[in-house]
């Protein structure tokens, strides 16, 4: 009985740290994935036009400051 409620409690021990992984994995995931999506856009600002960028109300000094930011940087 003693055996079995000591696997008993590992097993369950290591099912919840396997979610705690999988929800520390899951939102690793989800931020690289905004990262490179925040990176697509900044990037995208380079290929505008100056008029398009007035347009938006941006300066193309704006655009490059922008778009040279680490994806951490807000």
């Amino acid at each position: 009985m003693q055996q079995t409620l000591h696997q008993t409690l590992h097993l369950w021990e290591s099912a919840r740290e396997s979610r705690d992984m999988r929800t520390i994995l899951t939102s690793w995931y989800q931020q690289v994935l905004q990262c490179l999506e925040q990176r697509r856009q900044r990037r995208w600002l380079l290929r505008l036009d100056d008029r398009m960028l007035k347009d938006i109300g941006i300066t193309r000094a704006d655009a490059v400051n922008e778009a040279s930011k680490p994806c951490w940087r807000k």
